[in-house]
């Protein structure tokens, strides 16, 4: 399918659903073999697409056997002619640096949340102002595998990323990705706004 590939994220509690955040992939998870990065950043939630999309994931929650209390991870597809088409849905919390996303922007952080209602614990209260105005958005970012012998250079980092973590070994061979959460290195970043945050992206890419 031609187009751009989003993630939809949140969770249920009690039947009701309690948030819904729409993010875009840079490098679509589908030829791991093929990316050097992986990630995707927040769409603010008064976007008309992140609208749609969000409104897009609810009726998918209503229409599929949906627990009573989960967190949920949805794909979609738009295409170049304003279509959006529906990929997947999962009801479990998004991979790689998405709960962490969710605690920069929300305070809500997915693993947490979905461990908390799993056994019966109230998750964190959301504002309605909150949910569709927030101060930060946030973005992720994977540095994948590739072939060749790395080496790990200390370096510091803008204070806009939030979360860094160097899973590679200095002075370890590595391969291609065989999964598109193969990397070596895993960061979680803010910005003010959908452009800030895409600048934050691209320079993350350029220094990491």
């Amino acid at each position: 399918i031609e187009g751009d590939y989003f993630h939809v994220d949140g969770w249920v509690e009690n039947g009701a659903v309690q948030l819904v955040t729409v993010s875009k992939y840079y490098n679509a998870p589908l030829a791991s073999s093929a990316m050097t990065y992986l990630g995707s950043t927040m769409l603010h939630p008064q976007n008309s697409l992140s609208q749609r999309l969000a409104t897009g994931t609810k009726k998918v929650l209503e229409i599929l056997d949906t627990p009573e209390s989960t967190t949920f991870h949805a794909e979609w597809f738009h295409t170049p002619d304003d279509q959006i088409i529906f990929g997947e849905i999962g009801s479990r919390t998004g991979g790689a640096k998405v709960s962490d996303a969710h605690r920069l922007a929300f305070d809500a952080p997915l693993f947490d949340i979905h461990a908390k209602i799993s056994v019966g614990l109230p998750s964190p209260v959301l504002t309605e102002e909150g949910k569709m105005n927030p101060s930060l958005l946030a973005g992720w970012l994977l540095v994948n595998t590739k072939n060749g012998l790395l080496r790990v250079n200390p370096f510091e980092f803008p204070d806009w990323v939030k979360v860094v973590q160097i899973t590679g070994k200095d002075g370890k061979i590595y391969d291609e990705a065989h999964l598109s959460v193969d990397s070596i290195a895993q960061f979680a970043f803010i910005g003010r706004n959908e452009e800030e945050l895409l600048q934050h992206l691209h320079h993350l890419i350029a220094i990491a």
